[in-house]
């Protein structure tokens, strides 16, 4: 995800997500953040060493996380690509979403796949959802072969993205009737359900 729309609407959907999900979990965090994708060995100057390698989530919910300050300093332990705000501590995801205003090409949908099972490698219990604003020519039998990793796939409207649009600050208010009320309306549903599951809660 890189465009402005993408990222305009994934911060209005923070926003969206947080007011109608903290009633139900006030402790929830929702946010864009890095979350941990590979463990490797590494082999550096005759010492083989852990690296932990994060990587970056459009949104991100969870309400636990793991104290790593002791491994900071340890010199068989190598940290990659963390975020700032978590430099010491590990975020346990409960849901992901990956967040895509308009569908995107294949090979972008086969990269978002490999970055799901490698999360959920280690996160098995995590849930991964793949959301559009807009569908336009994604079908699911065109990426069956790549979605086994994703648990659910959702999109707001079945048309394309009209040519030359740009979104707006607060335009999820809007697009929040009718027909597409009732898709949002079904995700905040599906994640009070999947929250609500407590082999989700795994730190507990």
């Amino acid at each position: 995800m890189n465009t402005t729309n993408d990222l305009l609407w994934t911060w209005d959907m923070i926003e969206e997500l947080q007011a109608d999900l903290s009633h139900y979990y006030p402790k929830l965090k929702i946010m864009k953040t890095r979350v941990l994708k590979d463990i490797f060995i590494v082999k550096k100057s005759g010492i083989y060493r852990f690296q932990l390698d994060f990587i970056e989530q459009d949104i991100v919910f969870f309400d636990h996380i793991m104290d790593i300050t002791e491994f900071m300093n340890m010199s068989k332990i190598n940290i990659q690509n963390q975020s700032a705000e978590f430099k010491d501590r590990i975020v346990i995801p409960r849901v992901i979403l990956s967040m895509h205003f308009s569908a995107p090409d294949q090979s972008e949908l086969e990269k978002q796949f490999k970055i799901a099972g490698d999360i959920k490698s280690i996160f098995p219990q995590s849930k991964y959802l793949l959301l559009f604003r807009y569908k336009g020519d994604y079908t699911d039998k065109k990426s069956d072969k790549n979605t086994n990793q994703y648990d659910k796939i959702v999109y707001f409207s079945r048309k394309k993205l009209p040519e030359d649009h740009v979104y707006k600050k607060g335009d999820i208010n809007v697009s929040k009737q009718g027909a597409i009320k009732n898709k949002y309306d079904d995700l905040i549903n599906y994640l009070i359900a999947a929250l609500k599951n407590d082999s989700l809660n795994f730190m507990a």
